[in-house]
């Protein structure tokens, strides 16, 4: 459903819209075949990133629904500022318990052994100044 022309078929309901002289739309009996699909090729952003470390819990934001199933927690890295910097860096190294909030809002419950390094770095996510996260 939904991935081409071959499998969508709008069903519009007369009460779906009206014209300018409020006559309801002529109820389509049968589907119509879609003339046209433009496939979703544009990658989730990332948005934003809350950390809670008295929770051990990351939130991350998308612009768009991602699949959590799909997610690859090694790609997470942990700077103390957006370019390279003297402080050392955090990649999450072992596997968290990660949740669905929502379809855009991913919870990621941190492992101890990942909350201790990034606790032990004194540079590290002490504050929004110094706590920025990549994806890569």
């Amino acid at each position: 459903l939904g991935t081409g022309v071959t499998d969508t078929f709008p069903f519009i309901q007369p009460q779906a819209g009206y014209d300018m002289n409020n006559n309801e739309l002529d109820p389509i009996s049968s589907a119509i075949q879609l003339s046209m699909y433009f496939p979703d090729e544009s990658p989730p952003l990332f948005t934003e990133f809350k950390l809670d470390l008295n929770t051990d819990t990351l939130y991350l934001t998308f612009d768009e629904v991602i699949d959590t199933n799909s997610f690859q927690h090694s790609l997470i890295v942990f700077k103390s500022e957006v370019n390279n910097s003297t402080c050392p860096t955090h990649r999450l190294s072992l596997m968290p318990v990660i949740h669905e909030i929502d379809s855009t809002s991913v919870e990621v419950t941190l492992v101890k052994q990942d909350v201790d390094a990034i606790k032990l770095i004194p540079c590290l996510a002490n504050s929004t100044t110094d706590t920025y996260l990549t994806i890569k």
